[in-house]
């Protein structure tokens, strides 16, 4: 929840325990759709910073009530936040395939970003981060306090390639991953050059296939050649991830 707890984390313990035993009395008494407010997921931290995995309820009625609760537990705490996962709805029009007018649980999310002062930041890498071979729509995303971002001034999201899901994987970058990323490449290329290089080269030409697919996707519908090629790269590119790990524990 964000609060510094050094030395009280017995106290702190047996309470978040008996608001877990309320909480299990409260849902056995409301309906199934309240009880998807149940996924949202706190942490607590030492560090005087809160985070949140994020899975809104399908249902915008039931949304509703999960901006509400979020707003409350703000108001308790003052402290930096960041909130990330599948909200289950857009900000904008712009944000899905094939719709032209907000919509009012737009308008309510929008007003729960703003009234919890976060920050919505552009995210690199592509506009969606779920599709189907029909629609696409941006669900995903990291919502971070202004308190968040003055810890970490260089953070950015990415969306990387996806496989077999219909979300994309959506990358928090806080500054200091990609560094770590290019001392873990320089070492691979000191490690059995050979065989991974070539598999790496394959695996690279596949995923850059997979995102032209999906960014011809992003444009209009696929064709059944089109998602037949895209099914085939996905086993694909599990089969390289295997070999991949094959070859890891080898080592």
């Amino acid at each position: 929840m964000g609060l510094e707890c050094e030395g009280y984390e017995d106290q702190f313990l047996a309470i978040l325990t008996a608001i877990k035993a309320e909480h299990k009395k409260h849902w056995k008494n409301v309906s199934k759709k309240q009880r998807e407010l149940n996924k949202l997921t706190w942490s607590l931290d030492t560090e005087g910073s809160s985070s949140r995995d994020m899975y809104g309820p399908n249902l915008d009625s039931t949304r509703v009530c999960l901006w509400e609760e979020l707003v409350g537990i703000h108001s308790w705490w003052n402290v930096p936040w960041c909130i990330g996962g599948d909200f289950n709805v857009t900000r904008v029009p712009s944000e899905s395939s094939g719709t032209r007018r907000g919509r009012p649980a737009m308008i309510e999310f929008s007003q729960c970003i703003s009234d919890l002062n976060l920050v919505d930041f552009p995210l690199a890498g592509g506009s969606a981060t779920w599709a189907n071979n029909k629609t696409w729509s941006r669900l995903d995303r990291f919502l971070i306090s202004p308190d968040w971002e003055s810890h970490f001034p260089d953070v950015w999201q990415k969306r990387l390639p996806r496989i077999s899901s219909d979300h994309w994987p959506i990358l928090l970058d806080c500054g200091g991953i990609r560094g770590k990323l290019k001392a873990l490449k320089r070492d691979l290329k000191l490690w059995n050059v050979q065989s991974l290089s070539d598999l790496g080269a394959n695996k690279k030409g596949k995923l850059t296939e997979v995102q032209e697919i999906e960014r011809i996707q992003e444009a209009r519908s696929l064709t059944q050649d089109e998602v037949a090629r895209k099914l085939l790269l996905g086993e694909e590119l599990e089969r390289i991830i295997l070999l991949e790990e094959i070859s890891w524990r080898q080592k």
